[in-house]
């Protein structure tokens, strides 16, 4: 195609489990800002990073390629909706309840697409816009919901869209675009060898994925229909959690410098999802937990920070100077439980091993040996885990680290029309496995967001049934609205 440079997906986007998904994140901000500001800021965020106007074609050997505008002949796929209404009128919105709540909450699709969200290979098949910007207009608030490929992007890679989109609204300048390969500097060090120990990958036959899917569809034949929920962890809630996964751990002998928030909610989703479940006690699991390398010493203390190999490595291959708008996502999982030992653990053990598999994978040889291996099994299916075997994942997408909830358009907005501040984080991503979900975001107050995707009937009983929103708030009157416009209990 004429103005276009074609260039291979790269190995390190082709995680084989996400490749053929579509994101889109939605993020609802309280306050109006004007359209002609909103599409000024469009064209010169597209100028920037012309990678946002890529398209995507099979080659006539049949490889995925991605086809890369130049900056003057690239567009980002732009749509608006407009309404008089308030976004109470036309939406659900969480409710940040003082307890631990899942909560059952029904979107409104007009406000994240104009027509529908569009698999990959519609994407392929048509070669249309692979990235997609669709912005709702509201009486009181904006909404941006951003649609990409999980083929090239992650959340990270979102997150910085929208930083950058608000930085030009500002009047702000962006960063340069990193367009070189980082992935070759870190594979030119990673060991030589044909040893997959360290790199955990397993290689996928047809009859492997024949057994998977087996599995899948009897999880899902014994689970019945598949329901969404917003899990919210309110601040006291987190604290309290923390001090109780610490004491439990003093208790036992176990020592650990530090569990962030994340740690804690992941330990708590594991523990209610697996260790409250009722299926065979023996039954297997593990926890599948991505990091992204662009902020892995985010997710670490200050000790931890100084012991990782990937704060000197990776600010080479990834310089601060520039944005890299690609995935940089590393899987990591733990080792295999049964579901009775997931019941048998304290809150402060779960949280010991997801601190554990943060700290072990960004250790240098771990990281380099993953990278190395993604490109040894290039254009197979690849997996983390054996075939067949169950996974809790997705919680990587410990959004926590990118920092969602903090981003802030009080600068542009109309007077008296809002506060700019962040009311949810919206996340569909289709087509996923049961128990999938990640956590999205922690609001001003210290609040934090999961979304999953469960058995209807699982959420509904066992222990964590106790969690549910009707189950816990019956009367309506006492729900009030917060300082920033948002439902609370």
């Amino acid at each position: 195609m004429e103005h276009f440079r074609v260039e291979p997906v790269c190995a390190m986007d082709e995680h084989s489990g996400a490749a053929h998904l579509t994101v889109t994140i939605g993020y609802i901000f309280s306050g109006v800002v004007n359209r002609s500001q909103i599409e000024s800021a469009v064209n010169s965020l597209i100028q920037k990073w012309p990678i946002l106007g890529v398209r995507f074609r099979r080659s006539s050997s049949n490889v995925l390629e991605a086809l890369i505008p130049d900056a003057r002949y690239a567009v980002l796929a732009t749509t608006f909706y407009t309404t008089f209404k308030g976004i109470h009128q036309v939406e659900s919105l969480p409710v940040r309840t003082s307890t631990i709540t899942t909560q059952r909450v029904s979107r409104n699709p007009q406000l994240y697409f104009e027509k529908s969200q569009p698999t990959l290979e519609e994407l392929v098949s048509s070669q249309s816009p692979a990235f997609r910007l669709h912005v709702s207009c509201l009486a009181d608030a904006t909404v941006f919901a951003f649609t990409f490929p999980h083929l090239l992007m992650g959340a990270s890679g979102a997150g910085s869209v929208m930083r950058g989109l608000i930085s030009l609204l500002e009047g702000g300048e962006l960063l340069d675009e990193l367009e070189e390969n980082p992935w070759v500097d870190l594979l030119n060090t990673a060991p030589p060898g044909d040893n997959l120990s360290l790199i955990r990958l397993f290689m996928y036959g047809p009859s492997d994925l024949l057994a998977s899917a087996e599995m899948q569809r009897m999880d899902l034949e014994r689970d019945g229909p598949i329901s969404r929920r917003t899990i919210y962890f309110p601040p006291a809630e987190i604290a309290r959690l923390k001090d109780q996964a610490m004491e439990e751990l003093k208790a036992l002998g176990l020592e650990v410098p530090f569990l962030s928030s994340g740690d804690v909610v992941v330990a708590w989703l594991y523990k209610h999802f697996y260790g409250d479940e009722q299926d065979v006690a023996e039954r297997t699991n593990r926890l599948i937990y991505p990091l992204d390398v662009q902020c892995v010493p985010r997710l670490l203390s200050f000790e931890d920070r100084a012991k990782t190999w990937s704060r000197k490595r990776l600010s080479k291959a990834f310089p601060p100077a520039k944005v890299y708008l690609k995935n940089s996502t590393i899987l990591n999982y733990t080792s295999q439980y049964t579901n009775c030992k997931i019941r048998d653990m304290t809150l402060g053990e779960l949280a010991k091993i997801v601190r554990e598999v943060v700290t072990e994978g960004s250790k240098q040889e771990i990281m380099l040996d993953y990278i190395r291996g993604k490109h040894s099994c290039v254009g197979g299916f690849q997996g983390l885990v054996p075939p067949a075997e169950r996974v809790l994942c997705g919680f990587a997408s410990n959004w926590l680290a990118f920092d969602l909830g903090n981003l802030d358009i009080s600068k542009v907005i109309k007077p008296s029309t809002g506060t700019g501040k962040v009311l949810d984080i919206y996340c569909c991503v289709p087509d996923v496995p049961r128990c999938c979900g990640c956590i999205t975001f922690r609001n001003q107050d210290g609040g934090i967001s999961a979304v999953f995707d469960w058995g209807e009937v699982n959420w509904t009983s066992g222990l964590i049934a106790r969690y549910a929103i009707e189950n816990t708030v019956s009367d309506e009157c006492c729900i009030k609205s917060t300082s920033d416009g948002i439902n609370g209990v």
